[in-house]
């Protein structure tokens, strides 16, 4: 990603962001969420205005931001990955941000995060170290420890079906993997090629 104006200091009065290292948008498509490669903050902007607007910042206790996922537009939810492998929740509204729940997820940054549509209780979260782990957001239980990528780098990508019943994963190399998350057993495997 290119530099994302904002206010504050910097050219014509504008800070920016140099390098954004994760970006997600709500899902109800008002705000965009970018979390910066050499900070340790979220920006938040609105996205229903062309000027760029920065709404607020969230501020994370100093960890470098991996990854984001934002929950449904009713729960004004953030998912925060961080280079130290901790998983953060966040409730943003206009006035107020707090982080609601923070637990370790994995020995290493997590690098990719989704959310089941129609269960926002469990978060799927994919690391460096190529672990992909499935657990409950609010308490961070491990329901499953899935571990096929470990040795073909770390987790680029998870999608979880609209039905939540399935999640597919991606490492930097090897195949692709389609799994069951109600009994956390491998599906299927996609090989490029």
């Amino acid at each position: 990603l290119g530099a994302v104006p904002v206010m504050g200091s910097g050219v014509d009065g504008k800070k920016q962001l140099q390098r954004a290292s994760a970006v997600c948008c709500s899902r109800d498509m008002s705000k965009i969420f970018c979390g910066g490669a050499d900070d340790s903050f979220i920006m938040v902007f609105d996205a229903k205005n062309e000027s760029n607007d920065l709404l607020y910042e969230i501020p994370n206790s100093g960890e470098k931001v991996t990854a984001l996922c934002d929950c449904r537009p009713e729960d004004s939810r953030l998912l925060v990955g961080t280079a130290d492998g901790t998983l953060k929740t966040w409730y943003y509204s206009r006035t107020e941000v707090n982080q609601i729940h923070s637990f370790s997820a994995h020995a290493t940054a997590i690098t990719a995060l989704a959310l089941p549509h129609q269960n926002n209780q469990r978060v799927v979260s994919g690391a460096a170290d190529g672990t992909v782990v499935v657990s409950e957001s609010s308490t961070g239980f491990t329901i499953w420890n899935l571990t096929e990528h470990v040795g073909f780098g770390s987790i680029r990508s998870v999608a979880v079906s609209l039905d939540g019943h399935s999640c597919l994963t991606v490492a930097d190399s090897g195949p692709a993997h389609l799994w069951d998350l109600t009994t956390g057993s491998l599906l299927r495997s996609f090989s490029p090629g």
